[in-house]
């Protein structure tokens, strides 16, 4: 849970942590989806991180980037202008990008 433009004691780890009294470490990152996050919580474990309790506060950018009509099942909101920046063999215009087929 990121908590963009809340303070770092105005977050929702951070209330939680006053109210439970437990200790609190928030491993959000701004702008993740439910599949990233559980991605980023597999990669910490088998970094060997410990955690008792693990709570996902997830749903919004799930929605704002992958709930549109457009979109096939598991695609992303920029999954065209990524599969046309890879078919034109950039990134972002600087950053040679390699299809391989």
């Amino acid at each position: 849970m990121w908590g963009g433009g809340a303070p770092d004691n105005g977050t929702i780890p951070a209330l939680f942590s006053s109210i439970s009294g437990m200790p609190s470490y928030n491993k959000g990152e701004q702008g993740f989806n439910s599949r990233q996050g559980i991605a980023r919580l597999v990669n910490l474990l088998a970094q060997g991180e410990k955690m008792d309790i693990v709570i996902f506060y997830d749903g919004v950018n799930d929605v704002g980037t992958s709930c549109r009509a457009e979109l096939e099942v598991n695609e992303h909101s920029k999954t065209e202008i990524m599969r046309k920046r890879i078919q034109e063999g950039s990134l972002n215009g600087s950053i040679p990008c390699y299809h391989v087929t």
